[in-house]
């Protein structure tokens, strides 16, 4: 699961099955920060971090179907002690695809933006390649960082991505985004 630049949120990787009545993922234990909407939305500090894990069950035919996704989070504390649980949630999200003709308004939405989603998750590619770590701070007085990606995906709104020295800018001014965010 990926923020809403693209970035880092949760990771987990797992297999899809097939030999169940219902095509199924499921991620075991994952451990993970704490949610941005709980700090910055809730005020919330008196946990760290989640453990968490997640299944997702497909119904139905995959292009009139309906999802449902199972989660198991429990908040936990770091201290002198270790991890020391604080609260176990259970969720039940139940999606549904709706029909292609509610979806105009979403469409005319992501099409201009195409361009520019492709490139900033080509970015990440890039720099979540596998061969180190990868962590992540807010700089004191910033928003997050989705935040200035808004700011640079409404100035490239309407610029032909494929001119490739605008490709090239865009490309150094996200990465530029990615790096100031990075921790040392």
């Amino acid at each position: 699961m990926t923020n809403l630049d693209d970035g880092l949120r949760y990771q987990c990787a797992a297999r899809w099955s097939a030999d169940t009545a219902y095509p199924e993922w499921s991620c075991g234990k994952n451990y993970a920060p704490i949610p941005g909407r709980e700090t910055r939305d809730m005020g919330r500090s008196d946990y760290q971090a989640l453990e968490r894990s997640t299944r997702i069950v497909v119904y139905g035919a995959s292009q009139a179907g309906s999802w449902l996704e199972r989660q198991d989070n429990v908040k936990t504390i770091h201290g002198d002690a270790g991890r020391v649980p604080l609260v176990r949630e259970l969720g039940k999200n139940w999606y549904v695809r709706l029909p292609d003709t509610e979806c105009a308004a979403g469409r005319a939405f992501a099409e201009p933006r195409r361009a520019f989603w492709t490139l900033l998750r080509e970015t990440w590619d890039g720099l979540l390649d596998g061969t180190g770590p990868f962590v992540e701070r807010i700089p004191p007085g910033q928003p997050p960082r989705f935040g200035k990606m808004f700011d640079l995906e409404d100035g490239v709104l309407g610029r032909d991505l494929s001119d490739e020295t605008i490709r090239r800018e865009t490309r150094q001014r996200i990465l530029d985004i990615i790096q100031e965010y990075r921790a040392p």
